[in-house]
């Protein structure tokens, strides 16, 4: 397994270190990729190695060989963070094309603003730190409240990072069943 942890200055520091490290664990190599190479610093002021950065999705003609070199995409909140990420057309339009491609997306907490502004809302059912709630259902989405992870096919979300360990556990067994959730109905873990 390889996984692409899409993050930005600002980012939740749990929400990067947490599926870091656990995924470090499957035996995973994850790519941290951000605005810029080198250490960035999260809110709360850690600070994870950033090894690709989000320019190379700018000129890329198609994200075939991403798509090949990686099996889940993990998208942690922070407010700042998401406010610059879902401003940057080609992070979007990458997250778009992995969604319609039915691979994994991790997604957590303020995250699913990438969602929201990649349109790939609309008809899923997902949950997000409440605030989102609004703009989940004004996106086409249901939001779930009150649990701790919602997994709607290929989509593994969860609101606040107290659920990491029961959205990491999801999210890397997802990669196990290479699509076999495509014909299960949403799953709510409350």
């Amino acid at each position: 397994m390889r996984s692409l942890i899409i993050i930005h200055t600002g980012f939740q520091d749990q929400e990067v270190h947490y599926p870091f490290h656990r995924l470090r664990e499957e035996g995973d190599d994850p790519v941290v990729m951000a605005e810029k190479r080198g250490l960035i610093t999260g809110v709360l002021g850690t600070q994870i190695e950033a090894t690709d950065t989000i320019a190379k999705l700018d000129h890329m003609q198609s994200f075939a060989t991403l798509f090949d070199e990686f099996e889940l995409l993990v998208l942690p909140g922070g407010v700042k963070a998401m406010e610059k990420l879902r401003q940057h057309q080609p992070t979007l339009t990458f997250i778009a094309g992995w969604m319609h491609e039915h691979r994994p997306v991790a997604c957590m907490c303020s995250g699913v603003q990438l969602l929201i502004s990649a349109k790939v809302v609309q008809g899923r059912e997902l949950t997000c730190y409440p605030a989102f709630g609004i703009d989940v259902e004004n996106a086409g989405g249901k939001y779930v409240p009150d649990v701790k992870v919602v997994i709607d096919k290929n989509l593994i979300t969860s609101p606040h990072h107290k659920w990491l360990a029961e959205w990491m556990f999801h999210s890397i067994k997802s990669t196990a069943n290479k699509g076999a959730w495509e014909k299960l109905p949403p799953y709510h873990l409350a």
